[in-house]
């Protein structure tokens, strides 16, 4: 007895490790573990979503905070120029038409505004300038040298004043207009200064104060109050310009116009992807200002307070797993691998797989020892069983290998018979309308010739009776100057009998006539002739040592005159082919064959005008070859293959028995040791080309040397 390897075996792997045992082991995974699962998940799930509401919360109240902080600035900032715009001094200060100021003026306003400013706590504050329309500049800040102004800033805040529906304009983060203050970029507000004009009664602007707030100061103090390390606070003007960022490389970028046109609302907060990464984000939007102010965290910095609950989940079952594959390998050595090893060998043994001598080993006596040692009974049992199957498959293989030789054998025998009973069948039905062709030809013959006799004497009749008539006209020239009355009655009816029945015309139509006539009985006779040479049977098959090619063409195109007058021309070029060694009459019958389905081809594409049926020949030292072309329909690539082949037609029902092509290449191949070569185009037309050799001993050693 032979033990079975079962864990090297291919069986084995495809269906003990996808059984019982793991479809225990699935079920006691999903007992356990998808409830655990479930509980974690939910509890992460609900722990992440209170903490992102609760810093959504705090995050919303922040930056509310921060919002309220820059209005509060900005709204103090506003203060001061109305207060500053608003003094008579300022105002007729900069409505002087001179423009440039004395040294009183200029240090008198320079004491009002620093009067001014000296009541506010606006710490940042870079430059304070007053521009009237003549161009007199007035400086409080950073500079003493405030006379060079950025001219192009000047007109953009000006402009930027006239615009604003606002007393106060904020073009937020702008080059400075004073080019020698030390910071170049600053956070502009602009206002006009207006007087009423005594004879319009209209306010009109008489100049415009600048105020300059610094870019630096500005970020100092919302970088310390940046609450939490992995969060982004920014804030945006009106023009998406970056005021504030916590990476300071991105101050006075610009922001992405698709993601603040998502910051709509007073306030909101959502998850959007920024750098590859999901970002919650917080906003507040300044109506009075334009501005926004917002904050963005990474979410899984959210949530990392959540993440010990997925860690904890992850080792339980990881246990949960250590302990059901513990108690499922128990399970399955005990009670699952014999079944899964009976199962496998069942499985062997419906493949074919399983060598029937092996034996499992019974390894304890319960219910399950029991149903081994039956399995081994059965394969004792299978074992018989296939030894006496495969004697029985020898035998029936040999008896059929016997049956089938002699089939074959039989089924060729018959195909030679089928075949050779065909051609006697044709070769019977041509023989017997060759021999009654021979005879009509014969009885066309005899007639024939007493007609073409009879034609002759006829002829010579004729011409007694024309010099008969001759005479007759000369003497009737002569008898017209006689005075004989009778005879002058005679002579005028009779040239009236000659004009009214056209005398002069059938004399001078008798010659045309005889021409037409014997022209005729000479065409018969040429059909009449090449009726019998095409006709006649030479049964002991003697190859005729001098059959001419060129005659048995144009014997063929007589006898297919009938068929090819009406559908096609024929044109010839047949050279100078020399006599060669072949049955006469039946080559006759293989040329007769292509011209005639030459002439049928060119019939079926019903063409508007006449075909063409092209006939060459010529030869070199071995061979002639005689191709015969047209322009009909053609024939297809997988039809050409079988044209040769017997019964097969592509005429209608009645129109061909579909042996001539058949019995042709038996004429041409077997019998006289050539060859026919067919090349077809559907829609173009057919040549056919036929290779005799000049003289047979020769062709049949060169087949002899070739096979």
């Amino acid at each position: 007895m032979k033990k079975f390897d079962f864990k090297n075996n291919i069986i084995y792997k495809n269906i003990v490790k996808t059984g019982i045992r793991r479809t225990f082991i699935v079920f006691m995974l999903i007992a356990t573990l998808l409830p655990l699962s479930i509980g974690g998940i939910t509890s992460y799930m609900i722990s992440k979503q209170t903490i992102q509401e609760e810093v959504s919360d705090f995050n919303k109240a922040w930056i509310s905070k921060q919002k309220d902080y820059l209005e509060l600035l900005l709204q103090e900032i506003e203060a001061m120029m109305e207060n500053i715009a608003n003094l008579d001094s300022i105002k007729n200060a900069l409505d002087s038409e001179s423009v440039s100021t004395d040294n009183y003026t200029n240090l008198s306003t320079q004491a009002t505004i620093g009067y001014i400013l000296s009541g506010y706590n606006i710490k940042g504050l870079v430059s304070i300038d007053l521009l009237s329309n003549g161009g007199a500049h007035y400086h409080v800040g950073d500079t003493l040298n405030f006379q060079d102004i950025n001219q192009n800033t000047k007109d953009k805040l000006y402009k930027l004043a006239l615009a604003s529906p606002n007393s106060i304009a904020w073009a937020g983060l702008e080059e400075n207009i004073n080019k020698n203050s030390t910071d170049k970029e600053v956070i502009s507000a602009v206002k006009l200064i207006k007087k009423i004009d005594p004879t319009t009664l209209k306010e009109i602007p008489v100049g415009m104060i600048i105020i300059n707030y610094s870019l630096d100061v500005f970020y100092e103090h919302f970088a310390n109050s940046n609450f939490n390390a992995n969060s982004t606070l920014m804030i945006v003007d009106n023009e998406r310009d970056i005021l504030f960022h916590t990476d300071k490389a991105n101050v006075e970028a610009r922001a992405d116009a698709t993601f603040i046109s998502r910051l709509t609302g007073q306030d909101g907060a959502f998850i959007e992807a920024l750098d590859g990464q999901d970002m919650f984000v917080v906003y507040n939007n300044s109506k009075q200002y334009g501005w926004t102010v917002l904050s963005y965290i990474p979410v899984n910095k959210l949530t990392e307070n959540a993440r010990p609950i997925i860690f904890y989940t992850i080792a339980v079952a990881l246990l949960c797993l250590l302990l059901i594959s513990t108690y499922a390998l128990s399970l399955s050595r005990k009670v699952l691998t014999p079944i899964n090893q009976i199962t496998m060998m069942f499985k062997g043994i419906g493949e074919d797989q399983v060598d029937l001598n092996t034996r499992l080993v019974v390894k304890s006596q319960d219910e399950i020892g029991e149903l081994v040692k039956w399995f081994n009974s059965f394969l004792e049992n299978m074992a018989e069983k296939k030894i006496v199957e495969e004697e029985l498959k020898v035998a029936y293989e040999e008896l059929e290998s016997r049956v089938k030789e002699r089939t074959n054998e039989i089924q060729e025998t018959l195909e030679k018979l089928r075949a050779t009973q065909n051609q006697l069948i044709q070769r019977e039905k041509l023989a017997g309308i060759g021999q009654l062709a021979a005879g009509i030809a014969h009885e066309i013959n005899n007639p024939l010739g007493f007609v073409s006799s009879n034609m002759s004497s006829l002829q010579n009749y004729l011409d007694s009776f024309k010099e008969l008539l001759v005479m007759y006209q000369n003497l009737r020239d002569k008898l017209e100057t006689w005075e004989d009355q009778d005879i002058k009655e005679t002579l005028e009816n009779i040239v009236k009998y000659e004009t009214e029945n056209s005398l002069d015309y059938i004399l001078s139509d008798l010659d045309e006539l005889f021409i037409d006539v014997n022209t005729g009985l000479e065409r018969v006779g040429k059909i009449v002739k090449s009726l019998r040479m095409f006709t006649w049977m030479d049964k002991e098959a003697v190859y005729e040592e001098a059959y001419d090619l060129k005659r048995g063409v144009e014997n063929s195109l007589i006898m297919a005159q009938n068929e090819i007058k009406y559908v096609a021309e024929v044109e010839q070029d047949l050279g100078d082919v020399p006599l060669i060694a072949a049955i006469g009459n039946e080559i006759n019958q293989v040329l007769l064959n292509f011209i005639v389905n030459a002439a049928h081809a060119i019939k079926t594409k019903e063409s508007d005008t006449m075909g063409l049926i092209k006939i060459t020949a010529k030869h070199d030292e071995e061979y002639v070859y005689c191709s015969i072309q047209d322009n009909g329909i053609g024939i297809t690539a997988e039809n050409l293959k079988q044209i040769f082949n017997p019964f097969f037609t592509t005429k209608s029902v009645g129109e061909g028995t579909g042996l001539g092509l058949s019995i042709s290449y038996d004429i041409i191949v077997n019998q006289h040791h050539g060859e026919i070569l067919a090349e077809s185009e559907l829609g173009v037309g057919t040549k056919f080309t036929i290779k005799l050799p000049i003289e047979q001993h020769l062709a049949i050693e060169h087949k002899m040397d070739t096979e």
